[in-house]
C-alpha cells in the first residue's frame, strides 16, 4: 500500500474546497485569504494516501511588503510568502468527513493573500508530510505582517534655559534714568542700581530673547568689566561710542591748556585750545562717552558751532544777570515801607568794594543771609518814619537815616557806607578778616516816602548779615 493510485480522489474532495482553490486568484487583489483546518481532523492511522502523475496541486502564498522594502522575498523565513509545489506528487491525508474548509476573508490596508507558517514533520518510513496549521500561528503572522506605521511621537528633551539663545550685538547703548537695574543672572539677582549706571554709555556685546517676552542686553564698560544684563526698554541705542545726546543749554568757559575742540568722535581736531581758551560758549548739549568722559557741544554768541570739548576742560560761566530796575522814589506809595532789590544789590557790592580797598577778601553773597537781612530790616520799619530803628542780631550790622528832598539809590548807598565807616564797631565788622566769623554776606534795604508840606522825605534802613563757620 505504499503508493496506490486512486482515481476517485477528486470525488472525495469537497466541492467547496475546489471552489475555494479556483477563486484564490480573484480574491488575492482585494482580500487576505487564510485557510485553516482544525487540528487533528486528519487521522494518520486511517488515512490512505494516493499518488497520481496527473494530479498537480499548486499552493501559492503571496505577501506584499511595504513599498519601501522593494517586495523582497525570503523563503527561509517564517514569514515566507511564496511556496510552490509544481508537478510534484504529494501525499495528502483524506479527511474522514466532507466538512468544508473554512475561508476567512480579512481586509487589510495592503491587499495580500497570507498562508500561515507550516510546521512539517517527515517520516523516513512513509515519507508522509504533515501540515499543522493553528489559529495561534495565524494571529502571530497577522501581527508580524502589519504594515501600519508607528505613529507615536518621540518628544525630544532639550536643556534650553529660559533666557534662550545668545545673539551677538556689539553696539553702544545708553542706560536711561529710571527704576531699571542690571541683573547678575536670570534668577534676578541685582548687580547694579539704576542710579549707578543711568545716563552712561556701554557696549552691548550680545542679547537674549527671554521666554518672558523681554530682550536683555549684556553690558560692558570701557575697561571690559561686565556690568550685567538689562532689559531693552531701559536703554537707548546710540550711533557710536559717544552715546545718547542730552540737552544742556548752559554757558561754560574753556580753560587754558591742552584740550582742543573736536569735529567728531573720531577725534578730528576742529580748533586749537589757544583759539577757544578763556572764552565763554553756550553748551547746547552733551554726550556721556563710553570712554568715561562727558563732551559738550559748544556754540559761540553768533550761533557758530565750535566743536566738542571735554567737560573737564571747562568751568561754568554764570549767566549774565538781568539788570535790576532801580527804585523810582517819586512813585513810591506814601508812608508804605518798600523793599528795594536793586538798592540791596548795590549795598552788597559797596561792602565788597570797601573790603577790597582795604585788602580784604571778597565775601560770597548767600541767599540765605539775604533772607535773614530782609526779615531784620522789615522789623525796623514803621509807617511813621520817625520810629524806624537800627536793631540787628549778633552777626549783623544795621543803620537807618533820612534824606530830605530828591535823591537816588547811589546817594542812599553812599550815605549808608559813610554811617558804617564813622562807627568804629560797624567799621570793624565790615573789615573783619576772620573767616570763622566773616565767611559770607547778605544785605537788604527798605525805603519809605513821606511828603511833608510838599517836600518828600525818604527814610532808609540798611541791614547786613555775615555768615559764620561755627
Amino acid at each position: 500500500m505504499n503508493k496506490i493510485i486512486i482515481s476517485s480522489l477528486l470525488l472525495l474532495i469537497s466541492p467547496s474546497l475546489v471552489s475555494a482553490s479556483l477563486n484564490k486568484t480573484t480574491e488575492e487583489s482585494t482580500s487576505q485569504t487564510v485557510v485553516t483546518s482544525g487540528s487533528n481532523i486528519f487521522n494518520d492511522t486511517t488515512t490512505e494516501t494516493v499518488s497520481t502523475s496527473t494530479l498537480t496541486t499548486e499552493i501559492i502564498k503571496e505577501y506584499s511588503y511595504d513599498s519601501q522594502q522593494n517586495a523582497e522575498t525570503d523563503t527561509s523565513n517564517s514569514q515566507s510568502l511564496i511556496m510552490e509545489t509544481t508537478n510534484e506528487t504529494i501525499e495528502q491525508p483524506i479527511p474522514p468527513t466532507t466538512k468544508p474548509a473554512i475561508t476567512v476573508t480579512k481586509k487589510a490596508k495592503h491587499s495580500a493573500t497570507i498562508v500561515p507558517k507550516q510546521e512539517t514533520q517527515s517520516s523516513n518510513k512513509t515519507g508522509t508530510t504533515k501540515t499543522n496549521v493553528t489559529t495561534t500561528t495565524i494571529k502571530k503572522m497577522a501581527n508580524s505582517t502589519s504594515t501600519t506605521p508607528n505613529t507615536k511621537k518621540v518628544v525630544k528633551k532639550t536643556n534650553t534655559p529660559p533666557q534662550g539663545k545668545y545673539y551677538a550685538f556689539n553696539r553702544y547703548v545708553t542706560v536711561l534714568k529710571g527704576k531699571t537695574n542690571t541683573w547678575q543672572n536670570f534668577n534676578w539677582v541685582k548687580k547694579y542700581d539704576n542710579a549707578k549706571i543711568a545716563n552712561k554709555t556701554y557696549l552691548a556685546k550680545g542679547y537674549y530673547k527671554h521666554q518672558n517676552g523681554t530682550t536683555y542686553y549684556s553690558l560692558y564698560n570701557n575697561k571690559g568689566t561686565w556690568m550685567g544684563y538689562i532689559s531693552a526698554g531701559a536703554i537707548q541705542q546710540a550711533s557710536g561710542a559717544q552715546g545718547k545726546y542730552f540737552a544742556y543749554n548752559k554757558y561754560v568757559t574753556v580753560l587754558k591748556g591742552k584740550n582742543n575742540t573736536w569735529q567728531n568722535f573720531n577725534w578730528v581736531k576742529k580748533f586749537n585750545n589757544t583759539k577757544v581758551a578763556n572764552n565763554s560758549y553756550l553748551a547746547k548739549g552733551y554726550y556721556n562717552h563710553a570712554n568715561g568722559s562727558t563732551y559738550y557741544s559748544l556754540y559761540n554768541n553768533k550761533g557758530t558751532w565750535m566743536g566738542y570739548i571735554k567737560a573737564s576742560a571747562t568751568k561754568p560761566t554764570p549767566p549774565k544777570a538781568a539788570p535790576i530796575k532801580e527804585t523810582n522814589f517819586a512813585k513810591l506809595k506814601e508812608k508804605t515801607p518798600t523793599y528795594s532789590a536793586s538798592m540791596s544789590k548795590k549795598f552788597e557790592q559797596a561792602v565788597n568794594n570797601y573790603r577790597q580797598s582795604k585788602k580784604r577778601y571778597v565775601l560770597p553773597i548767600k541767599s540765605s543771609l539775604q533772607t535773614t537781612a530782609k526779615k531784620e530790616a522789615s522789623k525796623n520799619t514803621n509807617t511813621n518814619y520817625l520810629k524806624w530803628t537800627a536793631n540787628h542780631g549778633r552777626d549783623g550790622i544795621s543803620t537807618t537815616f533820612t534824606i530830605i528832598g530828591a535823591t537816588n539809590e547811589k546817594k542812599a548807598v553812599e550815605k549808608c557806607l559813610s554811617n558804617f565807616k564813622n562807627s568804629p564797631q560797624h567799621n570793624k565788622n565790615l573789615l573783619d578778616a576772620n573767616r570763622q566769623y566773616t565767611a559770607s554776606f547778605g544785605g537788604a534795604v527798605y525805603v519809605m516816602k513821606t511828603t511833608i508840606n510838599g517836600t518828600p522825605v525818604y527814610q532808609f534802613v540798611f541791614n547786613g548779615y555775615f555768615g559764620t563757620n561755627y
